[in-house]
């Protein structure tokens, strides 16, 4: 069974307190009178009501068929002759003595009733709410351009890199090759097919990412010390793809160094709700200044974090002289 979403039931909530209000503000209620008797109350009762009614005539038709530039003056011309009908409607069907639309105080009284103010109220949240799900839409549109993205990168430097590594260990006729090819083949398969998904198994993740550093360690030299730790226990935790590899390929590009001694430790917690990764690494020759604020990949990932995981990540990323250090937890599901 498929629940409402929360916007959904936000309406349904403004819905209810929007018709509850007069009831509960009748006095006759307390005064232990029939509202039905009190042509104030029916009046107010009956606009609230159309109101509301207009509200999601407005919402679920109005909005979507006339939001564009083109039709908007049509979509005012018909909300404003909604609006005269509401308003005004309620005294035509509950009468006060004396009323008439030749009044002299007729477009006073139109002005100065509570209907007319609560179907502008009721406008102005329909406009707001369309609102709010379009920028929804326009960020999962961006978040999904994103990890393709990222998936059209799976880095042409390391997919160079890994070729070379790959040739000599050919020539070498090194028995790591066959491994080596099917670790990469595993890692594309898992980029093009499972990536798609907006969830995936921990387990899958953490498959490619160890796929991932096992072919990064083939060109990793001997000045370097390199650990990995992945502890805890996996089960049926799913999480967003590709969320976590954009810090490791930082620590390989970054923290690998040929001239001098250099270190890359990954810390990998996994938790029945949540995942820690903690990485550490030296910052060799070729390391950018102001790398937090240049580095694509990283703010791409912060970004997808605020949006996909909001209040439920903790991301702290340390940039001292010699060390860039990243600390990740992300709550999953």
């Amino acid at each position: 069974m498929k629940f409402p979403d929360k916007q959904t039931l936000l309406i349904i909530l403004v819905s209810v307190i929007f018709i509850a209000v007069p009831i509960l503000s009748s006095v006759e209620i307390y005064s232990g009178k029939s509202p039905l008797q009190s042509v104030d109350f029916l009046q107010k009762f009956c606009g609230t009501l159309l109101v509301v009614i207009f509200f999601y005539f407005n919402y679920y038709y109005l909005i979507p068929r006339l939001h564009n530039k083109g039709t908007f003056w049509v979509y005012l011309f018909i909300v404003a002759i909604f609006g005269f009908i509401i308003v005004r409607a309620p005294h035509l069907i509950f009468p006060e003595v004396g009323y008439s639309v030749k009044n002299p105080t007729f477009w006073h009284q139109l002005i100065s009733d509570k209907t007319f103010y609560e179907f502008l109220i009721s406008v102005l949240i329909a406009i707001l709410l369309t609102l709010n799900k379009q920028m929804s839409i326009i960020g999962q549109e961006k978040l999904k351009s994103e990890v393709a993205y990222l998936k059209a990168q799976i880095n042409p430097h390391f997919l160079f890199n890994t070729l070379n590594s790959l040739y000599a260990l050919t020539l070498e006729k090194s028995d790591e090759a066959p491994e080596a090819i099917l670790k990469l083949s595993d890692i594309m398969r898992y980029v093009v097919i499972e990536s798609s998904n907006e969830k995936v198994e921990l387990r899958k993740e953490i498959n490619y990412i160890q796929n991932y550093i096992e072919l990064q360690k083939l060109r990793v030299g001997g000045n370097t010390d390199f650990q990995l730790k992945i502890s805890g226990k996996i089960s049926n935790q799913i999480i967003t793809p590709l969320i976590f590899i954009p810090f490791i390929e930082n620590a390989f590009k970054y923290g690998l160094s040929t001239s001098q001694k250099s270190f890359i430790h990954i810390n990998i917690n996994i938790f029945p709700t949540s995942v820690e990764m903690d990485i550490k690494n030296s910052k060799s020759g070729n390391y950018p200044k102001n790398h937090k604020k240049s580095n694509t990949g990283i703010q791409n990932t912060r970004q997808r974090l605020m949006y996909i995981y909001p209040n439920q990540h903790k991301l702290k990323i340390t940039d001292n002289e010699d060390v860039f250090h990243v600390y990740l937890k992300i709550n999953v599901e």
